[in-house]
């Protein structure tokens, strides 16, 4: 073999093996996220000993064993189960125009959760008006109850469609139709069938303490609130439904009333952990979500104290709440800060709003910025690193974000010992165990305190302006504590909303997905919960004087 010809051959090797670890690194892939499958009828196709045809386009489509598609399709083949059942990818079910379940959406409005089954290549205009008027129902759901509806024979995703926070949903063959199957704890269902696009869509309302249906049956709020019939939680804890006016006209509010002589208010939930309202709160009498986070890593944004440990410093002057043996106490939170460095203090400053210094204990939060330095601290306060931020803070340490002024920390070196210590302002704080960073403040001392730019909120934008499901917490001045989410308001609504409900002061604390309020173990103004942060709970006082 001459050169030329071993380099040539050599060339073609090397491209031949490089497609084959292509083909093996795709296949491998292929492996570990697997395309989405579909269940095909019985009805709609056979199975045969060379072929498998199904019954669609108006005619017939096969698979040959070892030819492939009779339409030429260069596209996976049909897997046979044990059980003889039909699999085909999500692409060949939509070339093939099976009729199929698409997809399962879910939405809310208020607290009622939609579910829309989206049909593809099924015309439920073709059914009969008793099959039509099944697919209309109207039923409380109970544990151990089941909702069922008929659809026309279809092609089914193998996936899970959903079962979570008690709603359970299922679909399955049966004969020559499609089962649909929907259970969930506490709710009203209703449902009814749209043509054009071929869509089944059910409406799910929760059922309150007191097993009604949040359907906004009370009474408008007005000079003396009006509501439901409050339902006796625990001894000093209720809960009611009022109808207060918002922005696009009443919207329901869900209200829980805490004797502070009778329940003890913590702030429970970890940095970087995401879990619901009721997840949280299992065990506690009430629960409603508490401060921001990042949701893409569930890292906490601003002040947190738990137990009495300062795990984050508060930022932007923003609002917060905190309790402790005098009650529950809401305010724009600032800090005291002092760093000592290898024994000798060298800050000494306040601080309001994002002020030069920023510090964490909350493993995995990123402190800092490009524009900060970072001193990252291990467990018992020994410099680890002083670098540009963000820095990340390790187990058991901390890490302290400072500007260029503060020229003592840049000369900190790695092996130093750096004490930080912080006290909380006002010093009503100070004195509480458990706080948490929300906002914007809503009412302080008796009357309206909403500025949300002395807190870095900015007005006209969605946190603050779209109407959506509000959760807040206010104090009377009896020490009284309430739990509220509304169902459809904007921020600057929950003002009246406390002033009518007698709050001395209040503070929102998340909209939209998060805002989550747990009443006696059931979430009341949702079906489906997302995960948050931390959330804030009521447990029994044990030290309270029992009755005799």
């Amino acid at each position: 073999m001459t050169a030329t010809r071993l380099g040539r051959f050599l060339l073609v090797a090397a491209v031949a093996l490089m497609l084959l670890l292509r083909t093996a690194a795709a296949q491998a892939e292929a492996r570990v996220a697997p395309e989405a499958q579909y269940s095909v009828p019985s009805s709609l196709v056979r199975v045969g000993s060379e072929a498998i045809t199904f019954s669609t386009l108006g005619s017939e489509v096969s698979y040959l064993a070892g030819l492939g598609w009779t339409t030429g399709w260069e596209l996976p083949p049909p897997v046979v189960g044990a059980a003889g059942t039909v699999a085909v990818s999500s692409e060949v079910a939509a070339l093939l125009r099976l009729p199929r379940l698409a997809q399962l959406r879910t939405g809310l409005d208020g607290s009622s959760t939609r579910l829309v089954f989206d049909l593809a290549d099924v015309d439920l205009g073709r059914l009969n008006a008793v099959e039509r008027a099944a697919l209309r129902q109207a039923a409380l759901l109970e544990p151990g109850r089941t909702l069922v509806w008929t659809l026309p024979a279809m092609a089914l995703p193998s996936a899970p469609l959903l079962d979570r926070d008690g709603l359970q949903v299922r679909v399955a063959h049966d004969r020559d139709s499609t089962r649909v199957e929907l259970a969930a704890s506490g709710a009203q269902a209703r449902s009814f069938p749209l043509e054009d696009p071929s869509r089944l869509v059910v409406d799910l309302v929760p059922l309150s303490p007191g097993g009604n249906v949040s359907d906004g049956a009370a009474e408008p709020i007005g000079p003396e609130p009006v509501a439901s019939e409050p339902v006796d939680l625990a001894a000093g804890v209720t809960y009611r439904r009022l109808r207060a006016p918002g922005v696009d006209g009443l919207t329901t509010v869900h209200l829980v009333e805490l004797d502070p002589e009778t329940v003890q208010l913590r702030v429970v939930g970890r940095s970087g952990e995401g879990r619901t309202v009721a997840g949280w709160a299992e065990g506690a009498i009430a629960g409603i979500n508490a401060g921001y986070f990042h949701p893409d890593t569930f890292t906490a944004i601003g002040l947190r104290r738990i137990a009495g440990t300062m795990l984050s410093w508060p930022s932007r002057s923003r609002a917060v709440v905190g309790f402790g043996s005098a009650g529950a106490v809401v305010a724009r939170a600032g800090v005291r800060a002092q760093v000592d460095v290898g024994g000798v203090r060298v800050v000494d400053v306040r601080i309001d709003g994002d002020g030069p210094l920023a510090w964490s204990a909350e493993p995995g939060d990123r402190v800092g910025s490009p524009r900060t330095g970072v001193v990252v601290l291990g467990p018992g306060g020994t410099v680890i690193r002083n670098k540009i931020g963000p820095q990340v803070v390790p187990l058991g340490g901390s890490a302290l974000a400072y500007d260029a002024e503060f020229r003592p920390l840049a000369l900190v070196e790695p092996g130093q010992h750096v004490s930080v210590r912080a006290r909380l302002l006002p010093d009503e704080l100070e004195r509480t165990d458990w706080a948490v960073e929300a906002g914007p403040l809503l009412v302080q001392d008796g009357g309206s305190a909403f500025e949300p730019e002395l807190e870095g909120f900015a007005r006209g934008v969605r946190i603050l302006d779209e109407p959506t499901q509000q959760a807040a917490l206010g104090v009377r001045r009896d020490g009284t504590v309430l739990f509220v989410v509304a169902e459809r308001m904007i921020a600057e609504d929950l003002v009246q909303l406390f002033l009518e409900l007698k709050a001395d002061a209040a503070l929102r604390l998340d909209s939209g997905s998060s805002a989550t309020l747990v009443a006696d173990g059931r979430t009341v103004n949702r079906l489906l919960s997302r995960a948050v942060e931390s959330a804030i709970v009521a447990v029994p006082n044990t030290t309270a004087e029992q009755p005799r």
